[in-house]
């Protein structure tokens, strides 16, 4: 049963992220700030890219039917080239207050994570600066795209499975919010 929500997941996943890559160079055109980036979410949402089993937390996140919360959001300088950027921010297992006001990843999915790069990151090396990431106690793992591999990181190219197994692994047990990030 396990496998077949994680299918369904990265279906959802890619609907969203293949749609919203159509329109790229629309976004990558416009100037547009931090708390103007509900529109993004509208323009998915019209393109009928956002299933109807998420739930809307506010006007950047989702929340999907497997507890997973969705960022979506144009940053305007992110890029080397100082064009805006598409970012997808995936808080596997969300984000739970714990009693002590502490927020977790309470149930991150290492094999979901695993997927999200097999199936989504990777294939789209060539569109992404990167797919990295983040955990909010401050550690990181970058792992460039071709528009960013210099070959001094790891890129989505090169990194193997074991690599990947290590940094989804990294977070399972965690007491902390780990997150993937992807830029476009």
């Amino acid at each position: 049963m396990e496998q077949f929500r994680i299918n369904k997941a990265i279906s959802e996943y890619s609907m969203l992220i293949f749609g919203m890559l159509e329109h790229l160079d629309d976004f990558k055109k416009t100037k547009i700030s931090m708390t103007e980036n509900a529109e993004v979410f509208t323009v998915a949402e019209s393109l009928s890219l956002v299933p109807q089993s998420w739930n809307k937390i506010n006007n950047l996140q989702y929340a999907d039917s497997y507890g997973n919360m969705i960022q979506l959001w144009i940053s305007p300088d992110y890029s080397y080239d100082n064009s805006a950027v598409l970012t997808l921010d995936f808080y596997l297992g969300g984000v739970t207050k714990t009693s002590d006001s502490k927020n977790i990843s309470a149930n991150f999915s290492a094999k979901l994570c695993m997927e999200i790069y097999q199936k989504i990151a990777i294939p789209l090396h060539a569109a992404a600066w990167d797919a990295n990431i983040y955990k909010s106690g401050g550690g990181s793992f970058i792992i460039d795209g071709d528009k960013a591999c210099d070959g001094e990181q790891k890129c989505l190219t090169n990194i193997t499975l074991a690599e990947l197994h290590s940094i989804c692994d990294a977070c399972t047990s965690s007491h902390e919010v780990c997150a993937i990030a992807m830029h476009f």
